[in-house]
């Protein structure tokens, strides 16, 4: 019988980890900027594929598996497709990643560092050349056409504002979808350097953010 729990991170902190499985299912930006450094494995939520944790990483279907996210949302979506197809132990991470790092788990932070995807143009520099291309249209079009155009100009202002406040950035999070960010997403070092591994790999303490290719050099 499948049984879907939640497990706050203290408690978490007493179990098994050799033996039991913490899956973080983030997207690959939030993971490239904070992950765990005790094992666990990652497989973003839009492409966990519960066949590849049987069939290829060994898992059983009896195997405790906590499921990691920001607020426990996705984390429940998670165990639901992971209980439909046939998982038993399921548990839902309550308070995310950031209650885990509260509880005193060590965690790699690397907010703030650019994301660097396979063509070489961070996603940082997209999301400001296209605030500046639709702000620069949107005034000029407001002052050579009509002044509505303006407010195009305004709603960015507002976005951005609500992005500082709030560190979600929508426009971020529309341009990680675009096709030419959806094949790697790699956090550049304070050297420099880049590095990749499996999407749905363990991970350990010295693990670098995944990559979907593991032949990938640094752009």
């Amino acid at each position: 019988m499948t049984s879907i729990n939640t497990i706050t991170p203290q408690e978490l902190k007493n179990k098994d980890l050799y033996q039991d499985v913490i899956l973080d299912v983030r997207t690959y930006r939030e993971y490239s900027e904070r992950r765990l450094k005790t094992d666990h494995y990652f497989m973003p939520l839009d492409s966990l594929d519960p066949y590849e944790l049987l069939l290829k990483r060994g898992l059983l279907k009896d195997t405790e598996i906590y499921c990691l996210c920001v607020s426990g949302a996705r984390a429940k979506k998670a165990a639901t497709k992971l209980a439909e197809a046939g998982f038993r132990n399921l548990y839902i991470v309550e308070g995310g990643i950031g209650a885990c790092e509260q509880a005193g788990f060590e965690v790699v932070n690397n907010t703030g560092k650019s994301q660097v995807v396979q063509g070489g143009m961070s996603l940082d520099r997209q999301v400001y050349i296209t605030v500046g291309t639709i702000v620069t249209i949107s005034v000029f079009l407001g002052n050579l056409f009509n002044c509505l155009f303006n407010y195009f100009a305004f709603a960015i202002g507002a976005g951005l504002i609500f992005a500082g406040l709030t560190n979600r950035c929508g426009l971020a999070f529309l341009l990680s979808k675009a096709p030419w960010n959806k094949q790697t997403v790699e956090t550049v070092s304070a050297g420099g350097a880049c590095s990749g591994g499996g999407a749905s790999s363990k991970s350990t303490n010295n693990t670098p953010p995944p990559s979907k290719n593991n032949n990938q050099s640094c752009q």
